[in-house]
């Protein structure tokens, strides 16, 4: 028989300190299915009003994934949502990272399989490529924050199993020279390594999301406080 794995992407309205002390997100609101053989999956806000758009990694089996703007209507009631895709390539496409910098909005999309890490400048509906920043680097679900005069670009290596070790890079230009840190990999745990989403900086502080792939892949969700962060030393906790 043929089994096909399906991911959506769903809406519920929790605070994030209220996460981290352990709660349980309400009852989630889904979008609807897609047609057999489609899926959306790796959300990232766009904007929130008037209406909620989203990019998305747009996957369909008989194709190679894309990165598509979702815009939904009524995401807690009953949501409606319009898909148009914004970028194709002949390299699968995911995680489509989004982050603002300077009242531009930037878009990291995973292609591992370029071994590229191409950044975009979302523009009017259109992702204009803008620098490569890791060559020769088949980068999995790169994240980026700026913190303490750096750029750090968290992301795993899909030759070193991407689910289990984390990598970091840092740079003091978005565009700039990145350079490897002298711990890579700087994690290696199955249950809290792989990037799940931006990091959250919160009463000074920053919180990782990770996967937790201990029991298959995106099997759950950890969060990590960041520690220490800093050009020789790397420490986080769950």
């Amino acid at each position: 028989y043929l089994v096909l794995e399906t991911w959506n992407v769903g809406f519920a309205r929790m605070n994030f300190q209220a996460l981290l002390a352990g709660g349980f997100p309400p009852a989630v609101t889904m979008l609807p299915r897609l047609e057999f053989g489609r899926y959306i999956a790796d959300p990232f806000i766009l904007s929130t009003a008037p209406v909620l758009r989203l990019l998305v990694e747009d996957f369909n089996y008989f194709e190679c994934g894309r990165i598509s703007e979702v815009t939904v209507r009524d995401p807690l009631g009953v949501p409606e949502a319009n898909i148009e895709a914004r970028l194709v390539s002949r390299y699968h496409l995911s995680y489509p990272f989004l982050f603002r910098e300077g009242g531009s909005t930037y878009c990291l999309p995973e292609c591992y399989q370029s071994n590229a890490s191409l950044l975009y400048r979302y523009e009017s509906g259109a992702l204009v490529p803008v620098a490569e920043l890791l060559s020769d680097a088949r980068a999995t679900d790169g994240t980026i924050v700026f913190h303490d005069g750096l750029y750090w670009l968290f992301c795993g290596l899909e030759d070193d199993i991407d689910q289990v070790n984390l990598y970091l890079f840092f740079s003091d230009a978005l565009t700039g020279d990145w350079s490897p840190h002298p711990l890579n990999p700087v994690k290696t745990d199955v249950r809290s390594s792989r990037s799940a989403g931006p990091i959250v900086k919160l009463n000074g502080e920053l919180f990782r999301p990770a996967q937790d792939c201990s029991q298959s892949y995106g099997y759950g969700l950890s969060i990590n406080r960041i520690i220490r962060l800093s050009t020789t030393a790397f420490e986080e906790s769950v």
